[in-house]
């Protein structure tokens, strides 16, 4: 939120959630702004507990566009064989999630954007570092 009817109510934005599940209504992911990326990896097969972790994540813009948060989904490799994902538009009882900016950002192709992500083995945060 911004300035609306002369008031400014941009301090609602620290109540805003920072992930929604998107309507996408069909929509490809033809028209997201950089490629996909893997944000964690986690193999389940293996006795080993997952400690949280933070890394830093860099895309580029394909293409000009306001980016308002990065889309996340799941991929399960089974076997070499057997795979599942939920990437747009697969619907799924597993949404993909929107974690939104802070602010929206305004790219032109070619520029980066560094995300800092982090887990802490039950929720991923995403958040713009430029």
């Amino acid at each position: 939120m911004g300035e609306i009817s002369g008031f400014d109510l941009s301090a609602f934005n620290r109540l805003a959630p920072l992930t929604v599940i998107p309507e996408l209504n069909g929509h490809t992911l033809d028209e997201a702004l950089s490629e996909d990326v893997e944000l964690f990896h986690f193999d389940f097969g293996t006795p080993a507990q997952y400690p949280a972790e933070s890394k830093e994540v860099t895309l580029t813009a394909r293409r000009a566009g306001v980016a308002h948060g990065l889309l996340q989904w799941i991929w399960l490799g089974f076997d070499a064989h057997l795979q599942y994902d939920n990437r747009p538009p697969t619907q799924s009882v597993w949404h993909a999630v929107l974690h939104v900016f802070p602010e929206p950002l305004s790219l032109q192709a070619g520029d980066t954007v560094r995300l800092a992500v982090e887990h802490d083995r039950k929720t991923i945060r995403v958040w713009p570092k430029n």
